[in-house]
């Protein structure tokens, strides 16, 4: 009984923690997260999954990963608003793939993108 009060209280430190975080870094539709925000929305899921059910760390471990993770993606974010050539290393160069209502079919090839990704 003990270990599920202590998975039911990890999960819920878990859940909050990731919702507080999330709350900071505010609102994006999927579509519009960076690589790295992307990345670290794995990773939270990762390490809230791990801390709502490994009873053989310190909870406050994990909650220092996930925070920690938090801070950096805002870092991130923030330095890419403030320099422009960080932005470019951080997210990369954003690629053309329709000019002048004519599709770029080399340009998609170059992202990985298909006529119907695209219409999508």
């Amino acid at each position: 009984m003990k270990v599920v009060v202590e998975i039911i209280i990890q999960t819920l430190l878990a859940f909050f923690g990731i919702w507080f975080i999330a709350r900071l870094l505010g609102r994006k539709q999927i579509a519009q997260l960076t690589v790295y925000e992307y990345i670290n929305g794995i990773t939270f899921g990762s390490i809230a999954a791990t801390l709502a059910t490994d009873l053989n760390q310190r909870t406050w471990h994990h909650l220092i990963g996930l925070f920690l993770f938090g801070i950096l993606t805002w870092c991130m974010s923030y330095l890419s608003i403030k320099s422009k050539e960080l932005e470019t290393i951080f997210q990369g160069e954003p690629i053309i793939v329709i000019q002048q209502g004519k599709i770029l079919e080399e340009n998609l090839k170059r992202c990985l993108y298909s006529i119907n990704d695209l219409q999508e």
